[in-house]
């Protein structure tokens, strides 16, 4: 009885609702779904970016270790 009565008010909904309104609707679940998923990308490239800014600084310093001990065995 219950499913009945909610498709029923879905029914009256869907047919007072102008065509307009439920596209406008749509719209904003779409841009909403966008906005999601280009801010889970800029996130993943912000934290690749920061990667490989670590790995990058971590070979630096390696290097730079490296060099100091020649310096001190020469």
């Amino acid at each position: 009885m219950k499913y009945l009565a909610i498709m029923m008010f879905f029914l009256i909904f869907l047919n007072t609702a102008s065509s307009d309104t439920l596209v406008f609707r749509l719209q904003q679940a779409i841009n909403k779904e966008k906005e999601k998923r280009l801010q889970r990308f800029l996130e993943d490239v912000i934290r690749d970016e920061m990667i490989r800014r670590d790995l990058l600084k971590r070979e630096i310093d390696a290097r730079s270790a490296k060099q100091k001990k020649r310096h001190l065995v020469i």
